[in-house]
């Protein structure tokens, strides 16, 4: 068997050899991703969940100081209805507030708002409360565990 025979010979013996390795990878590499996105998804449900019930606690109680982890500050912010004001751009040639997908520009609307630049669609400015779940929160499972 001549050099290069021999070296296509290696080759094929260590695809048969790692190809079923590949494969066994492979198969373990998407069972990870399918457990990955299950357990980003229950971590996604447990902070929308502790969001909603801060929120409720919030707007209950007037307590902006629930926790020392969690930050409340009161915000104003433009309530409207998305539909209807991007109906009503369009109608009145107001193109730049419309995006190329037929969709508001939320950002540029609410900045010609806040100008004084739009005067023909309903909004108002409504108070509105923004948490901030400290990211540190594996220390507060330590402190606790002490207690």
């Amino acid at each position: 068997m001549n050099d290069i025979s021999a070296t296509l010979y290696d080759l094929a013996a260590a695809r048969a050899h790692l190809q079923p390795q590949l494969a066994s990878i492979d198969a373990a590499l998407l069972a990870l991703q399918t457990r990955r996105a299950e357990v980003q998804a229950a971590l996604d449900k447990a902070e929308k969940d502790t969001r909603a019930a801060l929120l409720a606690h919030v707007r209950d109680t007037g307590d902006l100081n629930p926790h020392p982890s969690v930050q409340v500050r009161r915000v104003q912010k433009w309530a409207y209805d998305k539909d209807a004001v991007l109906a009503l751009a369009l109608d009145r040639g107001a193109h730049q507030l419309v995006r190329v997908k037929r969709d508001l520009d939320v950002r540029e609307f609410e900045r010609q708002l806040a100008q004084g630049f739009i005067h023909w669609a309903d909004a108002e400015q409504v108070n509105d409360i923004v948490i901030a779940i400290d990211t540190r929160l594996g220390d507060l499972l330590i402190m606790e565990g002490q207690s």
